[in-house]
């Protein structure tokens, strides 16, 4: 968008439309709970990565970042990661990010700033 135009409004999906439920006293755990509590098929979609990527971003026209392997069947990540320096393996969805390789040079990025006092990783530890 142009500099010192405001932001186009989107509308709110009926999946994510909690104005009912808030008000100006609110909480922020409140909310949250709110949030939480909210059931609706559409709100899967948010939980699949793969699917937020092909359904929600084109629809409001982002690009999603650049992907080697998106697959909700096929989880056999060692082809598509063996022999790059660099890579990022997440889990689709559910994984409450657990499983999460952020690689660069057979080191997990992540297991760096999260402490680990050994950090380095192969891709059969990924699989």
């Amino acid at each position: 968008r142009p500099q010192g135009h405001p932001a186009r409004p989107y509308p709110v999906r009926p999946s994510l439309d909690i104005g009912s439920f808030v008000e100006p006293a609110t909480s922020y755990e409140e909310l949250l709970t709110i949030r939480q509590r909210l059931r609706h098929p559409d709100l899967a979609l948010f939980e699949d990565k793969i699917r937020l990527r092909r359904e929600l971003l084109p629809e409001v026209g982002a690009m999603p970042t650049p992907s080697i392997h998106l697959s909700n069947t096929d989880a056999n990540v060692i082809p598509h990661i063996q022999g790059r320096e660099a890579y990022v393996v997440k889990p689709s969805h559910m994984s409450e990010s657990q499983s999460v390789f952020v690689v660069a040079g057979g080191v997990n990025l992540l297991g760096l700033a999260w402490g680990y006092p050994d950090a380095s990783v192969n891709v059969e530890e990924i699989q």
